[in-house]
C-alpha cells in the first residue's frame, strides 16, 4: 500500500503539484494528499477482498497522514523511514 502511495504521490506531485511544503523540500501538498488517499483506498480494497484484517479507518487515516508528513519534510530516504514510521505507529495505536 505504501508503494502505491509513494508512486502516486510522485506522479501527482510532479504533474499537478504547485504548493511545496517548504522551499527546501521537493514534495508538494498535492502529492501528499494523493499519498494519503491512495494508501487508505488500497487498504480498503484489500480489506474488502479479505486480504487485510478489520481496522479503524480513523486511526489508520491519522497514522497515514502522519507518515505522509514524515515523507514531506524528511531529508532521509523516505523509502526506508516512512514504512518503518508507519508500521511503528500502527503497532503503537493497536492496529
Amino acid at each position: 500500500m505504501l508503494g502505491v502511495g509513494d508512486a502516486l504521490a510522485s506522479i501527482v506531485g510532479k504533474r499537478v503539484g504547485g504548493h511545496r511544503w517548504s522551499g527546501m523540500s521537493g514534495r508538494t501538498v498535492e502529492g501528499s494528499i494523493a499519498f494519503w488517499v491512495s494508501v487508505i483506498g488500497c487498504a480498503w480494497v484489500m480489506r474488502m477482498a479479505g486480504y487485510a484484517e478489520v481496522f479503524s479507518t480513523g486511526r489508520y487515516a491519522a497514522v497515514v497522514a502522519a507518515g505522509g508528513m514524515v515523507e514531506a519534510v524528511s531529508g532521509q530516504n523516505d523509502n526506508l523511514t516512512v514504512p518503518l514510521y508507519v508500521w511503528s505507529m500502527l503497532v503503537a495505536v493497536g492496529m
